[in-house]
């Protein structure tokens, strides 16, 4: 098959069985599903069980960027759908994808929109877009019609098509990242190569946001989200890092700061502070 839909589970197995029940609605039927564990904590027999899926077990987390490396490396298909699990996708998601993404050969990705899944008609996203001062981005919202995306913007991995061939030419996801910004840095790299990245307003999810991977406000996230802003700059911003650093260093961080002792969050600080020394 041309369309190969990748999940990549950790510790979210009724999540991902709900997902995989609810692709079996979708108008669009020509492909097959891979899950990809990242050594999940959990019990995951009811995964074993479903026989229309393909099922690699692994013995470590590699995070979203090592999972979809390593899972790609089984996969032939031309055409990738990565969906995260905690998202449940519209009938006609697949097919608003697919059907665009084969329009031209240039085209490296295609994203979603993703609504809110307890506020069914409220929108989430429909990718973002990063300023290079502050390396802070901000949510596209009025997205009407399908049009390609200029470089700083960028759709979101949460529901993200892409051509496998490109993706793996482009050198796969940086792992450094392990989660959080590694697709931004792709569809970066791969807009200053010439590569097109489109966004599709018909093709709708709806997130359960950070539901496969904890509370926002967990010290994971907080740590790779305070030092992959770093990271990603570095990478994307050099000729105006210094006054990046000094935004961050002045203002921003700073600011977080006081906002994690303003809501008395004052487990996330160590997390905030190792993620600002690993990044820089």
């Amino acid at each position: 098959m041309e369309l190969c839909i990748l999940i990549i589970n950790y510790n979210s197995t009724n999540y991902t069985v709900d997902l995989i029940e609810n692709l079996k609605k979708s108008n669009y039927k020509k492909f097959y599903i891979l899950v990809f564990d990242n050594n999940s904590k959990e019990d995951l027999s009811k995964l074993e069980k479903l026989k229309e899926i393909r099922l690699i077990k692994n013995d470590k987390n590699l995070g979203l960027t090592g999972g979809v490396n390593k899972a790609l490396k089984s996969v032939n298909s031309k055409y990738v759908l990565l969906l995260n699990p905690d998202i449940q996708i519209d009938e006609n998601c697949v097919s608003e994808l697919l059907s665009l993404i084969k329009k031209d050969e240039k085209i490296a990705f295609v994203g979603g929109a993703i609504y809110n899944f307890n506020n069914k008609n409220k929108v989430n996203a429909f990718g973002g877009r990063m300023n290079f001062i502050t390396g802070i981005a901000r949510p596209l919202i009025n997205e009407n019609k399908i049009r390609e995306l200029k470089y700083k913007e960028y759709t979101d991995a949460c529901v993200l098509m892409f051509n496998r061939e490109i993706f793996q030419k482009l050198g796969g996801y940086d792992e450094r990242y392990f989660m959080y910004a590694e697709t931004e840095d792709i569809i970066f790299k791969a807009m200053k190569k010439g590569f097109k990245v489109l966004i599709n307003p018909k093709a709708k999810v709806w997130h359960k946001v950070y539901g496969s991977s904890g509370n926002k406000k967990s010290k994971f996230s907080v740590y790779y989200l305070t030092r992959n802003r770093f990271l990603l700059m570095k990478k994307f911003n050099s000729n105006y890092y210094a006054l990046f650093l000094f935004v961050n260093l002045i203002f921003i961080l700073p600011l977080q700061f006081l906002l994690f002792l303003y809501r008395r969050q004052f487990n996330l600080i160590p997390a905030f502070f190792k993620g600002f020394m690993d990044g820089v």
